[in-house]
């Protein structure tokens, strides 16, 4: 069966005129069309995609688009079932990229015809889809209302056209466990304060819980000569509070802006994960060897080669449990797909999967829906906050160890401080701030728990290498597979995958093991791995 990848809808090809059209959308936008032929131009001079006669219910016709001096009404939206599964895909990968730019290179098209799309998405449905804040380009309510039915549309279109079944895998025993979407936690409480004849006063709906929060938060955040940092008990019951769903929103981004503005020290990291791990079942079945947090954020356009580190040490009999944000599975699903990682609903799966696969990639969701719901606030704080800090030292599968990255060696000692007082051993890595991944060609640095030896570990950069490029023509799913058969050599990426093999090698082994050792060891292991995918 020929495969036509569904950004080849997008594309279809129509003649080219030799008019340049300058669309005005109402926000004061100029876009200068730099070519008719692809998705930019799919609406324009083609009546089959024009709407039939007559208004469409709940989509109003004052919104200005012009094209070349003629203003479009809602009349002019697409009606066609083909030309609508376009603005789907492109709605799709406008909330998985969070960006026009994002999504055009998702689906291979150019920035202005992502714009013309954007602008038709915010006519159709009577809203903006994406706002900006700060540097950030944000969904509306509405948009997130949306994407959960975009993505199972845009999924369920991909997977005919590869002639599998509507969840991407081949087979129903490799079918990952069904992710639960959750209600959003109650981050949100009612009216904790009341106006009363004498001035303003405390309700007395207001807790016990946000009045012991309330006095946490003057300690961390009082100001001169009041703050002090909070004790790890305080820190476990202030967090505790928060991921129970018993604060007022004021209360929780009141913690957060404190611990962050100064920075948390190693006993309030260690309360707050340890809140974050209370009331965890710790009987599993099978836990994993090396706990491994990818929380990649979703600018980050890197490849993901840890993914084919982490299932080449699958391969080699090591239990490897990844955990990330909710949207990596539509940030690089279409990877764990291709090297048969599967995604656990729940820590229960992860541990089948860990049992049956030896590698398993549990969402944030599946661990702690309060937590995923508090990455939320990142557009309302414009900054990272003690949430960023505590979830990848979650360790959701009881490993012995866990392979952190870190932004620098300060960040390092942070987090070995922290696992000593939760008994627990970390390998921080730098160079890649979101998840270990090494970067040869740069320089990186990693740092053990004292309880290994040779604790601290210099890797100089190799002025043999350079960033790798993916080839033209290739997606990351192909890359990635083609790598992992072989079928594609490039050294550089290949010592990306090695140098990640090594970092994990160096977190399983507690003997004299250096780098230099690991890294052979590692192309082993590269060289024996499996072949996991189609």
């Amino acid at each position: 069966m020929q495969h036509i990848p569904l950004r080849d809808l997008l594309c279809e090809k129509v003649p080219e005129t030799p008019s340049l059209p300058r669309i005005r959308i109402s926000d004061n936008n100029s876009l200068l069309m730099p070519h008719v032929g692809c998705a930019a131009s799919m609406f324009q001079n083609d009546s089959k995609f024009r709407k039939p006669d007559g208004k469409q219910a709940g989509v109003p016709s004052t919104t200005d688009i012009r094209v070349n001096g003629a203003a479009k009404t809602a009349d002019d939206l697409p009606s066609a079932p083909l030309a609508r599964l376009r603005l789907i895909a492109a709605l799709d990968a406008l909330l998985s990229a969070g960006s026009v730019s994002g999504a055009a290179r998702m689906l291979d098209m150019s920035a202005p015809a992502m714009s013309r799309l954007l602008a038709q998405l915010r006519q159709q449905f009577d809203d903006d889809i994406l706002v900006r804040s700060g540097r950030l380009m944000v969904p509306t309510p509405r948009a997130v209302a949306l994407r959960a039915q975009a993505r199972r549309i845009s999924r369920a279109a991909d997977a005919l056209m590869q002639g599998e079944d509507d969840t991407g895998w081949h087979t129903t025993a490799q079918r990952p466990d069904a992710v639960p979407v959750p209600n959003p936690p109650p981050l949100l409480t009612q009216t904790t304060w009341r106006d009363t004849p004498n001035g303003t006063d405390r309700d007395a709906r207001t807790t016990d819980a946000q009045a012991r929060l309330a006095r946490l938060v003057a300690v961390a955040g009082g100001g001169p000569g009041r703050a002090r940092t909070l004790r790890m008990a305080e820190a476990q019951e202030a967090f505790g509070t928060v991921l129970r769903g018993e604060a007022d929103p004021v209360q929780i981004g009141a913690l957060l802006v404190a611990l962050q503005s100064r920075g948390m020290t190693a006993e309030e990291l260690a309360g707050c994960v340890k809140a974050s791990r209370e009331g965890r079942d710790v009987s599993l079945p099978m836990r994993a060897d090396l706990d491994w947090p990818a929380y990649v954020s979703p600018r980050n356009s890197r490849l993901p080669y840890f993914l084919l580190a982490a299932r080449a040490l699958a391969d080699a009999g090591h239990r490897i449990a990844l955990h990330g944000y909710a949207q990596a599975i539509s940030q690089f699903g279409t990877v764990l797909d291709t090297l048969h990682i599967p995604v656990a609903g729940s820590r229960a799966a992860a541990a089948a999967h860990l049992a049956s696969a030896r590698i398993a990639f549990l969402p944030l969701p599946a661990i702690d829906p309060q937590l995923q719901a508090m990455t939320g606030l990142y557009p309302l704080l414009d900054m990272r906050s003690a949430i960023n800090a505590v979830i990848p030292l979650l360790n959701p599968m009881a490993a012995p160890i866990s392979v952190v990255a870190v932004a620098s060696p300060g960040a390092a000692r942070l987090c070995l401080a922290t696992a000593a007082m939760l008994d627990g051993q970390l390998c921080c890595v730098t160079g890649h701030r979101d998840v270990v991944q090494a970067t040869p060609h740069l320089a990186m640095s990693i740092h053990r728990s004292a309880a290994l030896r040779d604790s601290d570990i210099y890797v100089a950069s190799d002025p043999m290498r350079v960033r790798p490029r993916m080839p033209p023509g290739y997606n990351t799913r192909e890359f990635a597979a083609s790598l992992w058969s072989g079928d594609l050599k490039d050294a550089n990426a290949e010592a990306i995958v090695c140098d990640t093999i090594a970092c994990g090698l160096l977190a399983l082994s507690d003997s004299h093991m250096g780098f230099v050792q690991a890294r052979d060891e590692a192309r082993d292991v590269w060289l024996r791995r499996g072949w996991g995918g189609a």
